[in-house]
C-alpha cells in the first residue's frame, strides 16, 4: 500500500484523482513517514495538502527536520512550507543562506517573534577573537564562529616580528 500511496502522490494526476488519494492523508499508517521521507527527498512537488501533512508529521517527530533541512538546501524556493519545522539548529544555516545581509536575518526575525530563533542566529553570526599571551607577547591569534576556529597567527610562524 505504501508504494501505492507514494506513486499516487507523486505523480501528476487530476484533481478529483488527487483530491481522492489526499484523503488519506488525515489518517496514520505505520509508513507513512518513511513515504513522506522518500518524497521529500525527490524532485517532487507538493500540493498544499501535501505540504500540511509533511508538516504534521515534522511537528509530530515522526518525520526527521534534518529531512527538511535537506529539502531546502536543493529547493530554496520552498522556504515558507519548511523553514518553521526544521531542527533548531539547522535554523541558522538556513537563513546564512537565504539572507546574506544581517540587516535581513534581523527583519526576518523581528516578523518570526521566536526567541529561540534569535539566540540559534546569533550563535552563528558571533565572532570570537583569542589572545594567547603572556602579558607581555601576544603568542597567537585566532578567531572562531559557530562552525570552526581558525588561527590567524602564531608566535611559531615564519618570523616577521608580527607575534612580537
Amino acid at each position: 500500500m505504501s508504494k501505492l500511496f507514494e506513486w499516487a502522490l507523486h505523480c501528476d494526476l487530476d484533481e478529483a484523482q488527487r483530491a481522492k488519494w489526499e484523503a488519506n492523508l488525515a489518517d496514520t499508517f505505520p509508513w507513512d513517514a518513511d513515504v513522506a521521507a522518500r518524497l521529500v527527498s525527490s524532485d517532487w512537488t507538493p500540493s498544499p495538502t501535501a505540504i500540511e501533512w509533511i508538516r504534521q508529521l515534522a511537528q509530530s517527530g515522526r518525520l526527521a527536520g534534518k529531512v527538511l533541512s535537506e529539502r531546502l538546501t536543493r529547493r530554496p524556493d520552498e522556504f515558507q512550507s519548511w523553514f518553521d519545522r526544521l531542527p533548531e539548529e539547522d535554523c541558522a544555516a538556513v537563513l546564512a543562506r537565504r539572507f546574506p545581509k544581517i540587516h535581513q536575518v534581523v527583519a526576518f526575525l523581528e516578523s518570526q517573534g521566536t526567541p529561540a530563533l534569535w539566540r540559534s542566529a546569533l550563535a552563528a553570526r558571533a565572532v570570537a577573537i583569542d589572545l594567547e599571551t603572556d602579558g607581555n607577547s601576544i603568542w597567537e591569534v585566532g578567531v572562531a564562529n559557530a562552525t570552526r576556529p581558525h588561527l590567524l597567527l602564531a608566535r611559531d610562524d615564519p618570523a616577521d616580528g608580527a607575534c612580537q
